[in-house]
């Protein structure tokens, strides 16, 4: 779908076998704590990072050193979506690498963070800022 508009997309799984749900030909092995350390990386225009807090990246320097590679893969004024549930996982907003390196999107037709009624997942949607350098 996404190639059919032209964009580009890259997967990533620790998980050799997940590598048949991933792009065909753009899919890594690989631990996605550890994306900036991964070799030939494109240059991200977005990260969608969803589902991975609490079900896989879950103690605090895990978490950390996941936001700071971000940090180092996209480019200011790229976007990082981040989607994670308030049952499983504290608020990523908290994580000092990520406030540090991101603010919140602020563009007044789509909100910086998503909620949904009676489900604990959550949507942040971030833009890699200039503020700083990469951590």
């Amino acid at each position: 779908m996404f190639a059919r508009h032209g964009v580009e997309v890259w997967t990533i799984d620790i998980d050799p076998q997940a590598a048949r749900w991933g792009a065909p030909g753009h899919h890594l092995i690989g631990d996605a704590s550890a994306l900036d350390a991964l070799p030939q990386l494109p240059e991200f225009e977005c990260i969608i990072f969803n589902g991975i807090l609490g079900f896989g990246i879950d103690d605090p320097e895990t978490v950390r050193r996941t936001f700071a590679g971000f940090s180092r893969v996209l480019p200011v004024g790229a976007l990082l979506v981040i989607g994670w549930d308030t049952d499983r996982t504290a608020d990523p907003l908290t994580v000092p690498d990520l406030r540090a390196s991101f603010d919140g999107l602020r563009d007044p037709s789509v909100p910086a963070r998503i909620s949904f009624d009676n489900s604990p997942h959550v949507y942040d949607i971030l833009v890699r800022n200039k503020a700083s350098q990469a951590l």
